[in-house]
């Protein structure tokens, strides 16, 4: 059985997500592990 995520703090609402960004983020991050500090910047 898979437990669903608790947004009550959204208002019961999904937040904001953009799976392809996300995705692209996180391959940029593997490749450059240093980018992770220019993400900061």
């Amino acid at each position: 059985m898979t437990q669903k995520p608790d947004f009550s703090a959204f208002g019961n609402s999904i937040p904001p997500q953009n799976i392809d960004a996300e995705e692209s983020i996180i391959g940029g991050i593997l490749l450059d592990p240093e980018a992770m500090g220019r993400i900061g910047d």
